[in-house]
């Protein structure tokens, strides 16, 4: 997204209302990894195991991939 519209003049109105939605996209998806990552972290537990090394995930929706 550009701060420019079609006629190449400043306009950072749309810039910034789209900037704002994926921000708050993406902290609310980041807020998901942290409760899967929670509660992953409590199964393996549960059956005596600890995670120790890392886990790569992918969001299905966004298809975006966490390390």
């Amino acid at each position: 997204m550009e701060k420019r519209n079609h006629e190449h003049y400043m306009d950072p109105v749309p810039y910034n209302a789209i900037n704002k939605i994926e921000k708050e996209t993406e902290q609310k998806r980041l807020v998901r990894l942290k409760i899967a990552l929670k509660a992953t972290r409590a199964i393996f537990k549960e059956f005596g195991f600890e995670v120790k090394e890392r886990i790569v995930v992918k969001d299905l929706e966004s298809n975006k991939i966490y390390k």
